[in-house]
């Protein structure tokens, strides 16, 4: 597959399927098992982008996020 000038490859799983948001809820999910983390809400666009906002009674870091990130981004790459 040729690429034009400028533009991305995206990775596998973005052009294969649409990403499903309940899919997305329950990764998220099983990786905050245990953790005093939840789910506020999660969305993803037409375009694959998605977007999950987090909260907790104590608090949500950074590292948090990029570990739920890329347990998300891994688990859908596994599927495509």
């Amino acid at each position: 597959m040729r690429r034009k000038r400028g533009e991305q490859l995206l990775p596998s799983y973005f052009r294969k399927i649409m990403i499903d948001r309940l899919l997305v809820t329950e990764l998220v999910q099983k990786r905050i098992a245990g953790t005093d983390i939840f789910i506020v809400d999660v969305e993803v666009a037409q375009d694959n982008i998605i977007s999950v906002v987090l909260d907790s009674d104590t608090v949500v870091g950074i590292d948090n996020c990029a570990d739920i990130n890329r347990f998300v981004c891994v688990s859908l790459e596994s599927l495509g």
